[in-house]
């Protein structure tokens, strides 16, 4: 549709200069510190129907969007619940800590500013502005060699699809869940590349965002 993608997005990475393809179409290679976990409890399921209705609805639309997705081979599971979002609405959370996942990931750190330190560059008379990435971590790939540690276990969420002969429904995230320790690095990262393509060239003299000099305050 036009507002909103509802069977997913990705990024175009042919569009993207040739060092960036390859991160770009399989996602940022994971950085194991040890040996990834085998953690497989089943999923808990919540006694209140209003909020399991909920969660069904919000799990659907990553599931119907490829974000979640069948995957043989899953070794470990995120447990997920979901917090309270105003009176009516919750969001989800993948938890990416319980099984240990997290433990063993390592990603850089990179500055990820708050309002305050936004603040600190601002003066009388400046302007500024908000940028709202829609979708801003599922937009881009979870790297497959990760990914069957991101399995999420639906048996008790979704019931109804167990084959006759099936005990439980496992599919794995494909997209950097929220939870886990390299999504906001990987995704800002991916962003950050997103933004110097769009700004373009400088020197450019048909270029909106074209700069000539800098004055320093």
């Amino acid at each position: 549709s036009w507002w909103d993608w509802e069977r997913g997005s990705a990024p175009f990475f042919w569009k993207f200069p040739l060092e960036w393809q390859k991160e770009l179409r399989d996602g940022l290679c994971p950085r194991f510190t040890g040996e990834p976990p085998r953690w497989k409890r089943p999923q808990r399921r919540t006694n209140d129907t209003g909020v399991l209705d909920l969660e069904r609805s919000k799990i659907s639309k990553v599931r119907a969007r490829g974000y979640i997705a069948p995957l043989p081979g899953i070794q470990s599971l995120l447990y997920f619940f979901s917090v309270p979002k105003g009176e009516e609405d919750i969001r989800m959370v993948y938890d990416g800590t319980k099984s240990g996942l997290n433990d063993v990931l390592f990603a850089p750190w990179f500055c990820l500013p708050t309002v305050d330190t936004l603040s600190r560059s601002m003066g009388n008379g400046y302007w500024s502005a908000d940028n709202d990435y829609g979708e801003m971590f599922l937009n881009f790939w979870l790297h497959p060699d990760l990914r069957p540690y991101c399995g999420v276990d639906l048996t008790r969420t979704f019931p109804e699809e167990l084959a006759p002969d099936q005990k439980t429904l496992w599919e794995a995230w494909t997209r950097n869940a929220m939870g886990l320790t390299p999504s906001p690095y990987a995704s800002c990262q991916t962003g950050t590349r997103l933004k110097k393509l769009m700004l373009g060239d400088r020197h450019d003299p048909m270029n909106v965002f074209r700069w000539e000099f800098v004055v320093l305050n």
